[in-house]
């Protein structure tokens, strides 16, 4: 029962740090963009 509980607990981490994951790429290439449309404007 103890090693279930564990498992679960991973399970739940490693889900959540691959959402946090895929969020902070997005907020990236989001920044990315943003930085490469700034230089745009100023040439």
């Amino acid at each position: 029962a103890e090693n279930v509980q564990v498992e679960s607990v991973v399970q739940t981490q490693t889900q959540t740090q691959s959402k946090v994951g895929m969020e902070n790429s997005k907020k990236i290439t989001d920044l990315m963009a943003r930085l490469g449309n700034f230089d745009n404007r100023q040439n």
